[in-house]
C-alpha cells in the first residue's frame, strides 16, 4: 500500500507545477502509467494548467493476486482542483470540482520494488469511504 500511496502523492505533488518530469513520477510508476502521467502533466503545462488542493487516498486494498502483479482499488476523495492561469479559478468540469472517485490501479513487483503500472480513474463510481 505505501508504493501505491507513494505513486498517488507523485502525481500530486507533480501536478501542483504541471512537471512531468517530476523524479517521484519515475521512481513510482512504469509504463504505460508512467507515458500517460507525463502526457497529463504535459498538456497541463501546456495550457499554463496547475492543480491546488489536497486529495485523500481512502483505504485501498488489493483486490486480486495475479502471477504479474496486484489490483488495489480506493475511493479516492479528490480536492486537488486544476486551476486556469487566465482568471485563477477552477476549469470548467471534472478537473475543476472536487468529487469521489474510484481509482483502480495495476502494480508490478520491479527490481526497485512496487510500482504502478496501470490506472483508471472513475469519476463519481464511489461515494466517501
Amino acid at each position: 500500500m505505501a508504493a501505491w500511496e507513494a505513486a498517488q502523492v507523485a502525481f500530486h505533488d507533480a501536478a501542483l507545477t504541471a512537471d512531468p518530469s517530476f523524479p517521484a513520477l519515475a521512481a513510482t510508476m512504469v509504463g504505460p502509467q508512467l507515458g500517460g502521467a507525463e502526457s497529463a502533466l504535459r498538456a497541463m503545462r501546456a495550457r499554463g494548467e496547475v492543480a491546488r488542493g489536497p486529495d485523500f487516498y481512502g483505504f485501498p486494498r488489493v483486490s486480486a493476486v495475479t502471477a504479474t502483479g496486484v489490483t488495489v482499488v480506493s475511493c479516492v476523495h479528490d480536492e486537488e482542483l486544476t486551476i486556469s492561469p487566465i482568471h485563477g479559478r477552477p476549469v470548467p468540469g471534472v478537473l475543476g470540482q472536487p468529487d469521489y472517485e474510484l481509482v483502480t490501479s495495476t502494480m508490478v513487483a520491479t527490481g526497485s520494488g512496487w510500482k504502478v503500472a496501470d490506472q483508471t480513474v472513475r469519476v463519481g463510481a464511489c461515494a466517501g469511504s
